[in-house]
């Protein structure tokens, strides 16, 4: 922060080193401690113009209390202030508690330091701000803001106040005119009756609106459930389609699958015991696990089934057994390249898909392919 006097008081209004005489003939006082100042706004001087104390002490509080005093005039003189945003949880640094954003207001009245009484007890607003007969309290926060008596105090009128922290501002009107028509989180509500009101009537009608959808909701799920089982019992007895019952989300028992894994039931392969049943319609995963020396193998019915046994064990295997593993390990190849045709189970993108429904958590395809 610039650490420069640039303001001094003079008949009780602040007044800019720039707009007043020379030395003590300036007839300002310090805001802070009412000592005499000396404006050093000579052309010739090497330092920037500013105001010292005349006895040639320090003053800790005449910065921040000129500051205090420079914003207050500000706010008086333009009537303007950019109001902050509104977090219904108060925590002006949380984004997502914003319920009203920001913006500017233009007051009919700018009225400083007037008392209020509150139960008999004395409140002091820096400034208040009147706007349709409403009333608005500014606090400016620099070394000193809002205690919780004060805020109770304001509670208890029922009137909105924002707080406004001008630690990080500089004596600079046009500067401090800036920040005070900004959207800054310097700038927070700290009692706001009106929006608290407001924000709790939105929540009420979400809820309501939360509690009619989910009713809503709930008549359509129970007449979709009704009009499912109506679908399934009219399907059930409709022989010119097939119900098709989904696992995992998958149509394991495809019609189409069924008809080009019937065409290998009069070829060599479905002489396998493991590959016939296969053929048959057992889901197998298509998965072939392992690798040599150390054997391979699939699972059918969740059972593991050695296509190669490891090269220490394939040494005693007959000619016979070598023969089967070898048919075993080009039939599974053969059903792979069947199995991946990928219209297999594809329903959605099937001409012979009729309709889609569940029942008591279970999906159902309807099927008008015939193959039996």
């Amino acid at each position: 922060m610039e650490r420069l006097l640039k303001y001094g008081q003079c008949a009780d209004k602040l007044k800019h080193v720039s707009e007043v005489k020379n030395g003590l003939a300036c007839n300002c006082i310090c805001a802070n401690c009412k000592h005499p100042l000396v404006a050093k706004n000579n052309p010739t001087n090497k330092k920037v113009a500013h105001f010292a104390h005349h006895s040639g002490k320090e003053c800790e509080g005449a910065i921040e209390t000129t500051l205090h005093l420079l914003a207050k005039s500000i706010l008086q003189k333009t009537k303007r202030l950019t109001l902050p945003d509104y977090h219904f949880d108060y925590d002006h640094t949380n984004d997502k508690s914003i319920f009203k954003k920001s913006r500017e207001l233009v007051f009919e009245d700018i009225i400083l330091e007037k008392q209020v009484d509150v139960a008999g007890e004395k409140l002091i607003p820096d400034a208040i701000g009147v706007i349709h007969g409403k009333q608005i309290f500014i606090e400016f926060a620099n070394t000193h803001f809002v205690d919780h008596d004060k805020k109770q105090k304001i509670k208890t009128l029922g009137v909105a106040c924002v707080e406004i922290d001008l630690r990080d501002q500089v004596l600079d009107e046009s500067l401090l005119t800036s920040f005070l028509n900004s959207n800054t989180p310097s700038k927070y509500w700290l009692i706001n009756p009106r929006l608290d009101k407001e924000y709790l009537e939105h929540k009420r009608k979400l809820s309501e609106q939360k509690k009619l959808k989910a009713q809503q909701k709930a008549i359509e799920d129970e007449k979709k459930r009704k009009e499912d089982i109506a679908k399934f019992n009219r399907y059930k007895n409709d022989k010119s389609v097939k119900l098709l019952l989904l696992r995992n989300g998958e149509i394991t028992n495809c019609p189409k699958k069924k008809v080009a894994l019937s065409q290998l039931t009069t070829s060599h392969y479905y002489r396998h015991p493991v590959l016939k049943i296969i053929i048959d319609g057992e889901f197998w995963n298509g998965e072939i696990y392992g690798y040599m020396p150390n054997g391979k193998w699939i699972f059918v019915r969740q059972e593991k089934v050695i296509v190669f046994p490891p090269d220490n064990k394939c040494e005693n295997l007959s000619e016979q057994e070598i023969k089967a593993n070898k048919l075993l390990f080009a039939g599974l190849q053969k059903l792979k390249s069947t199995l991946d045709n990928p219209t297999f189970g594809d329903c959605g993108n099937c001409k012979f898909s009729v309709d889609y429904f569940t029942v008591d958590e279970k999906s159902y395809e309807v099927c008008k392919h015939q193959n039996d």
